[in-house]
Order: C-alpha cells, then structure tokens, then sequence
C-alpha cells in the first residue's frame, strides 16, 4: 500500500510539475511576443530610412517629438549620417469641457536661427491622434526663422490622424493590428524603471 501510494504521489507531484513548467514557459512566450526586439525596432528604422533615401530627401537636421521618438530618431540619424538630433517637447493639458490641448513646451529647442534655412525630418514614433505631431509642425512652420522645407515621418501612424506623416512604415489597419496607443508597453527600453509622464503610459509587462 505505501509503495502505491508514493508512486500515486510521485506521479501526481511529476504531472503538477510538469503542468506548472508548460504554463511557465507559455507566459514568457507570450510575454515575449507582446513586446518588440531592439532588431525589429532596427528593422521597422532602416524600412523607414530607404523610404526618406528613396524620395531623395536629405535633411540637415532630425527634429524628434518627445523622447520616445529620440531614442529611434538617434538610429535613423546614424543611418542618414547626421551626428545629432534636436527634441521637442510637448505638453498634453485636459480642460474643464474635457477637451485636450498639446502645446509646444519652450526651453528644449534651439534659438529659431537655428533652423533657418534647414530642411528638416520632423519625427514622431507613434503617431496617434496626430495632434502632437500637428502642433510641433505648426510650431516650427510659423517661426521667425522657418526652416527651408518640413517634412514628417513616423515609425507607426493610426489610420486616419489630424496630421497624415509623409513617411511611415506600419500602419493601423493595413499592416498593424495594434492600436498606436497600445504600442508604447511593446517597446524594448520601457521596463519598469522607465519614468512616465502620462498617466497612460504604463509598464511594459502590464495589460
């Protein structure tokens, strides 16, 4: 009887193990699968440099919208052969109606000569509402010292946003199932350290 019973044990214990390590092993294929690698991010950024390269477009300078969009505007410029880019900030405010305004935050761009007479690559990693990227568009289109052409790309735009990028590699509903907005946590340097500025940003591994 006792030897029944251990092997009954050490069969029971041998299958929970065993049920345990599949569902462990699921959970981090999953997780996996949730997030992008920095090589498909370097994919997704050299599909978008032989778009630029393609149109013959060689900007002076890289305008990045906010640090997402620096830390993939870093590679492109190393790929176009700039030494640097400049971000921009923008500053998100909910108003008593409900309504949303997104300003340009002053301080983090150079002096307005600066840009004189520059072609510039305005970039945006996620380009949602389009609202972010409208408004720094906007901002520098009608400055004292305009640079000479503006144009737009994106990494991965919603379908149909306030201001469309010229260039962009994924997008919502033709090859992206992903709503932009939801992109954020499948980036590979959000962990949990990361500091956010938005009550919508959210850690990597959470839902």
């Amino acid at each position: 009887m006792d030897v029944f019973f251990n092997q009954t044990i050490a069969f029971t214990v041998g299958v929970v193990a065993s049920i345990a390590a599949s569902l462990i092993y699921a959970l981090f294929i999953r997780r996996a699968e949730s997030r992008f690698s920095f090589k498909q991010i370097l994919e997704f950024v050299l599909d978008l440099v032989n778009l630029i390269e393609n149109d013959e477009f060689r900007p002076d300078l890289i305008v990045a919208v906010d640090r997402n969009s620096a830390i993939a505007g870093g590679m492109i410029a190393g790929h176009l052969g700039l030494r640097t880019i400049v971000t921009a900030a923008t500053e998100n405010e909910r108003l008593e109606d409900g309504s949303r305004t997104i300003r340009v935050v002053e301080g983090f761009l150079p002096h307005w000569d600066f840009f004189s007479g520059k072609k510039v690559l305005l970039f945006i990693c996620f380009n949602d509402s389009g609202s972010s990227l409208d408004a720094v568009y906007h901002h520098l289109a009608n400055c004292e010292c305009p640079p000479a052409e503006i144009r737009t790309a994106a990494l991965f735009t919603s379908a149909s946003p306030k201001m469309v990028p010229r260039y962009f590699v994924k997008k919502v509903g033709v090859n992206l199932k992903t709503p932009v907005n939801k992109l954020m946590p499948k980036m590979p340097w959000i962990t949990r350290s990361w500091k956010h500025v938005f009550a919508k940003e959210r850690y990597g591994d959470q839902k």
